[in-house]
């Protein structure tokens, strides 16, 4: 009887051990439940797509912060159908797949048109399934939605070209005699490519383990390997003429010379979108013909249509614009011409001055050695002295004015290096003396302390203020009152220089247009428009900015403003 009791008493401990375990377990199964619970819901609202879900009328019941890129918030929407959303058009569609949705549980993947908060439409992917109750009835729908619209903007613009690509190919296809009509006879340069080489070259290193397009950039050296493994199979007639070939086989076997040429750095590109598996490729391109001249051509290539896998025949169309290329960079010359020239004509503006200010200390010195000479003979030493004294300090102002000069029309070196900004408005302030007193200007400035440091080239930023305050003096010609105020000043790390003048100001319709090149309020011919233009391509060379505005006292004013170095 002792034993049974003992057994039962055992039985029952280990029930309850077990409910204890069995209560454990499901506590931990809650616990894991809730942890999951939060990182579904976690990754649903960090997702990029929109999480929704409606119920058996398509009202919205929940959908997750994705929904924000449509301009839309969340709290906003719930409650509303999801057909208020839907282009009227593909209105009818969506309202058939959701009722699939709902009647025969069947998931449905749609493409429709939205509407976003902008009114913009917008192509969405719609991926829909069932919501079941525990008794497996419908009792909604939840699915994520997905803005495409680039996707298929793209799609369709690459639908449209390959549909024409196809007729066109088709078109020839049909007639191989037009075909060659048309390939001889094109006025552009028409090469026909068999890169199936380079596919198997490709395919060699991905056999290697390597991703080609990377390892190709990673090895320049092998792109010309790479290129190597193209066929050229044909050319026309104006690919012919182009290179300077008499016959289609000096170019066939001579075309390493046109296309190995420097192939490193001009085919890493054309090599990289074939391993990419583009399908078609545009840009500029330098090639040289047979006798060594360099040709710039805008070069297209793309594969034949149903060679796309093999890579046995690309279709490559060849314009010459080294016409267009040539005035382009004659533009360019010209106009760091008409820049020198500007600088030159600003230079002319101030000869009569510079002329004046030599010529005062060369007439003092000539007075002064009369003299020396005079008190020589009377034995004055001590004049003599005091009149070498004075021609020494003629000599030192005379040549710091050759020494503007010099720099001005030299330029000097243009490195950047610190510059004291102070050291750059006295030194212009100074080349000015003689203009301002011969235009009657009262030049006042403004300046701290302690030294004002950025980070430039000291001849450019004197350019700078030589247009600014030229600009200024012209401006004031025809004033009563002739002022020219330089102030400088630092704003947390930013060195800021004012120019302004007593003038009449700038027309508020001009305002926006004063540093486009060649742009030009003076009536009386003077000037090409570019001062402005080249003091601010050197201000933003260095970080910094210029601004043009009137001051509200009258006249214009100009704003430098640079970082601190």
């Amino acid at each position: 009887m002792s034993a049974q009791h003992d057994n039962r008493k055992r039985q029952a401990d280990e029930l309850k051990r077990a409910r204890q375990e069995i209560a454990r377990l499901e506590q931990r199964i809650r616990e894991l439940q809730d942890v999951e619970d939060r990182k579904y819901r976690q990754l649903v609202e960090t997702l990029d797509d929109v999480v929704y879900a409606v119920d058996t009328e398509g009202r919205i019941t929940f959908v997750s912060a994705g929904v924000k890129q449509f301009g839309f918030e969340p709290d906003k929407i719930v409650g509303r159908s999801l057909e208020a959303f839907v282009f009227p058009d593909d209105l009818a569609m969506v309202q058939r797949d959701l009722a699939i949705t709902l009647t025969t549980g069947a998931a449905t993947r749609t493409l429709w048109r939205g509407v976003d908060k902008g009114g913009k439409i917008r192509f969405v992917h719609d991926s829909c399934s069932p919501v079941r109750d525990d008794a497996g009835r419908i009792v909604g729908a939840q699915g994520i939605l997905r803005d495409v619209t680039r996707e298929q903007e793209a799609r369709t613009a690459l639908q449209k070209s390959e549909e024409a690509l196809s007729r066109s190919e088709e078109a020839l296809r049909r007639s191989e005699e037009r075909y060659r009509l048309l390939f001889e006879n094109a006025p552009s340069t028409l090469w026909e490519f068999d890169a199936s080489g380079l596919r198997q070259f490709v395919e060699e290193l991905r056999a290697q383990g390597h991703d080609p397009a990377a390892y190709l950039k990673e090895h320049p050296n092998l792109v010309a390997r790479a290129v190597g493994t193209v066929k050229l199979i044909d050319v026309n007639q104006a690919g012919l003429h182009l290179f300077r070939a008499g016959a289609r086989d000096d170019i066939l076997n001579n075309v390493e010379k046109i296309l190995l040429h420097d192939a490193a750095a001009r085919f890493t590109d054309h090599v990289a979108a074939l391993v990419a598996g583009r399908t078609l490729c545009e840009m500029e391109s330098q090639l040289h013909d047979l006798e060594g001249n360099a040709l710039d051509l805008f070069i297209r290539w793309q594969f034949a249509p149903g060679h796309e896998q093999t890579w046995d025949k690309i279709l490559v169309s060849m314009l010459d614009i080294t016409k267009r290329k040539r005035a382009e960079r004659a533009l360019e010359r010209a106009t760091k011409d008409l820049i020198e020239a500007e600088k030159w004509a600003a230079i002319g503006q101030m000869a009569s001055g510079i002329s004046h200010e030599i010529n005062q200390p060369l007439t003092a010195m000539q007075a002064y050695t009369d003299n020396t000479f005079a008190f020589l003979e009377q034995g004055k030493l001590d004049d003599v002295r005091s009149n070498l004294t004075l021609t020494r300090e003629l000599l030192q102002r005379a040549s710091e004015i050759t020494r503007q000069l010099k720099m001005l029309t030299l330029g000097g070196s243009c490195e950047e290096e610190p510059v004291c900004l102070q050291t750059a408005v006295n030194n212009t302030l100074a080349f000015l003396a003689a203009r301002a007193r011969a235009q009657g200007v009262a030049m006042t400035h403004r300046m701290p302390p302690d030294a004002l440091t950025v980070r430039a080239n000291l001849f450019r930023l004197e350019q700078v203020l030589m247009n600014l305050t030229a600009n200024a003096f012209d401006a004031m010609r025809r004033s009563a009152t002739r002022e020219l105020h330089v102030s400088l000043a630092a704003e947390g790390g930013i060195a800021v220089l004012t120019v302004r003048d007593s003038g009449p100001g700038i027309p508020d319709q001009h305002l926006q247009a004063v540093f486009d090149p060649f742009f030009t309020t003076k009536k009386d011919g003077g000037g090409m428009g570019l001062g402005l233009s080249v003091s601010l391509r050197i201000i933003r060379d260095y970080g910094g900015n210029i601004e043009a505005a009137n001051h509200p006292d009258g006249g214009a004013v100009f704003t430098v403003r640079l970082p601190v170095a």
